[in-house]
């Protein structure tokens, strides 16, 4: 893997040329041709699908779903399935960047029936896929994990390498975000083995899948390895102009400097992260950006900027229905609220953030809401204001809950270095 991630790197100048070109390319050649054509037929419907995908690579959302649903007027008036069926999938698409996942899904499941109908296995698997991926994001992890498994079982029936790929990476995902580093990593691998013999290295899920590993190494402690995959997927990511994984690269990135205590670094990369989410409306990655850069502040002592940065990203995780980040909030705003001595907000928002962490089965979080817990209660023990009867109830729960934290922090190691 050294060798490919140093070959990768020593080209990625020269893709990086072609590649913009070639982006830039391809929407001037499809609008080209769509306005010197009159003709309101099934091609027309194809050639604004690819532009409408094309548009959605770069970030370009408004005119992406603009594209779908052109195309999906024209394809129902021409009773054409398979374009009704490709148009429901490219605005399912936009729509779960939107953070619409309830739009996404009855777009995906109705393109689905449609493939069905049509024998189309290939298309079938990739609803699934899609099905899947906003199901995760959702914190849905079964019917993740059900869709993902019902995807790979028809790609691996017809040898589709792409989709077989796909779906390790999702299965991966989500494995990493129950706390099951080994399963996660062994599917990470599983996937880049599916892409390497394909030749498919040069495009957003084979750098995506760097990142998912360096997210592994980054869980476990190993920055170097971390920050060595995450530079890899950062360069491909830019070199092929998909501005939403190189946003999530820097925010990856800024997560090293942050652990490694190099705050003004880290919030250099997460401004970089977000103003790309904001250019490119991605709620629920502006949600992230802006939980990020809320524990720095926390760290720099600015908890009254931690607060209010928290409350922000919690909307946001709310509106878009996202239950890992808002249980992620709802505990970063428990831990915040304790030190301002907010102790009676502080627990309302640790037991909603354990209660949300608890249904999504997120051993990570539990080890997180636990700690805070436990931080807390030895506020409320020490605490001047506590009667003094109580001090020692407080401070026993407070043992507890720590030794609850590191339980699950144990588990997470152990299932690390099973592999």
């Amino acid at each position: 893997m050294k060798q490919q991630q140093l070959f990768l790197l020593t080209c990625l100048f020269f893709i990086l040329i072609v590649s913009e070109i070639r982006a830039q390319s391809k929407i001037d050649s499809l609008k080209k041709v769509l306005r010197t054509s009159s003709l309101q037929d099934t091609n027309r419907v194809i050639r604004l699908n690819k532009l409408g995908h094309e548009y959605r690579i770069i970030g370009d959302y408004d005119n992406g779903l603009s594209c779908g649903k052109q195309a999906l007027q024209l394809a129902q008036e021409l009773n054409f399935k398979r374009g009704i069926a490709h148009s429901y999938t490219n605005i399912g698409n936009v729509y779960m960047h939107q953070g619409n996942y309830f739009g996404a899904l009855k777009m995906h499941f109705s393109s689905l029936k449609i493939m069905e109908e049509l024998g189309e296995k290939k298309h079938v698997a990739s609803s699934y896929t899609n099905i899947a991926a906003i199901f995760m994001h959702q914190g849905n992890y079964p019917e993740a994990l059900k869709n993902y498994a019902a995807a790979l079982k028809i790609d691996e029936d017809i040898n589709n390498t792409q989709g077989i790929a796909t779906s390790y990476m999702g299965m991966g995902n989500i494995y990493a975000l129950q706390g099951n580093y080994a399963e996660a990593l062994e599917n990470y691998e599983a996937s880049l083995k599916a892409k390497e013999s394909a030749g498919q290295i040069k495009d957003v899920t084979y750098a995506n899948t760097y990142m998912n590993i360096g997210n592994i190494h980054y869980k476990q402690g190993n920055y170097p390895e971390a920050l060595k995959n995450y530079n890899t997927s950062l360069a491909i990511c830019q070199a092929i102009k998909d501005r939403q994984s190189t946003a999530s690269s820097l925010g990856n990135i800024g997560n090293i400097y942050h652990q490694q205590g190099h705050y003004n670094e880290a919030l250099k990369n997460y401004a970089a992260s977000l103003k790309i989410k904001e250019e490119i409306g991605d709620k629920q990655g502006i949600a992230n950006s802006y939980n990020n850069m809320a524990v720095i502040y926390e760290k720099q002592g600015n908890y009254t900027e931690a607060l209010n940065t928290h409350f922000a990203s919690l909307k946001i995780e709310e509106e878009v229905g996202d239950k890992n980040g808002i249980a992620t909030s709802y505990i970063n705003l428990g831990m915040v609220q304790t030190k301002l001595d907010k102790l009676k907000e502080a627990q309302d928002c640790l037991n909603k953030g354990l209660q949300l962490s608890k249904e999504i089965g997120s051993k990570s979080l539990l080890k997180d809401g636990y700690r805070g817990l436990a931080s807390l209660d030895s506020t409320i023990a020490t605490s001047k204001k506590t009667p003094a009867k109580k001090r020692t109830d407080f401070a026993n729960q407070a043992s507890e809950y720590y030794k609850l934290s590191v339980l699950y922090k144990d588990s997470l190691d152990m299932e690390g270095v099973q592999k």
